[in-house]
């Protein structure tokens, strides 16, 4: 991990302050994620060999320098996270505005907003890993690898920064190329977005035609129910009405029995 990439301090106070050396801040390595999570799909897989790729590189940038003097920048990016550990897109955009708000604070530390970046582009990374592994709809990737990618040339700008005060740092020109290369591959990333929203468009309009189906379904066999239950009440009528013109019918029959007689001659 990029824990510690090698510049002077003293440039960053005036030269009356006395400088002390800034302590590096620890990595944070993700204890809490899932120790074994589910092999991620093939677009995931990008995002995971670009964080490790940026990572060893990342090792290999600590190596000792003895041409470059000390300074520490706690920069890792993690791999693969599964999707368990998401909370939500609105904890997610709370992050980013409380992070926000830290790097506009013109006096915290590089360190500090290093560490500031590192985290949101972790919440990046969980939640297009999440999108891309189809554990959630309604994830807007497109969105989501705009950010990143932003979030990386926020990077950039801080690594210029550091570069201005230590133009021959070959680690932090190593640094920028790596970034490059992430911005790459966030680009074909987002050329397979299409696909993967066909995709996602497809099933979710599959569903819903089942939904339909299923509920034309439901209401057909309420109507079948319905249909024989009014076929019996007509049959129970219309025994009901050939009772009643049998009983109609004996009372003409003994109508016109007495009317005979009645017209018989004595």
């Amino acid at each position: 991990m990029l824990n510690h990439i090698q510049l002077q301090p003293q440039t960053m106070l005036s030269p009356s302050k006395k400088v002390s050396s800034p302590s590096p801040i620890p990595s944070s390595p993700l204890s809490d994620a899932p120790t074994a999570p589910a092999p991620p799909s093939s677009e995931c897989s990008l995002i995971c060999q670009f964080s490790q790729s940026f990572v060893s590189h990342a090792t290999a940038a600590n190596a000792p320098m003895h041409s470059e003097p000390d300074i520490a920048i706690p920069f890792h990016i993690t791999g693969y996270v599964h999707s368990s550990d998401i909370k939500g897109v609105a904890s997610l955009k709370k992050l980013e505005t409380v992070m926000s708000h830290n790097l506009r604070v013109a006096d915290k530390k590089a360190d500090d907003r290093f560490v500031a970046l590192e985290k949101l582009i972790k919440a990046e990374i969980k939640t297009l890993s999440m999108a891309f592994d189809h554990d959630s709809v309604g994830i807007d990737t497109s969105k989501h690898l705009g950010k990143l990618r932003g979030l990386l040339s926020e990077v950039q700008s801080q690594v210029k920064g550091l570069r201005n005060r230590a133009p021959d740092s070959q680690a932090l020109r190593e640094v920028d190329l790596r970034i490059e290369e992430l911005h790459a591959q966030i680009d074909e990333l987002s050329s397979r977005i299409p696909a993967v929203h066909l995709l996602d468009n497809l099933f979710a309009t599959i569903g819903h035609l089942e939904s339909k189906i299923d509920e034309v379904d439901s209401r057909a066999a309420k109507m079948d129910v319905a249909c024989h239950q009014d076929i019996k009440d007509l049959a129970a009528d219309m025994k009901g009405l050939d009772a009643k013109v049998q009983s109609c019918s004996k009372t003409l029959l003994a109508t016109t029995d007495v009317v005979k007689e009645w017209h018989e001659p004595s």
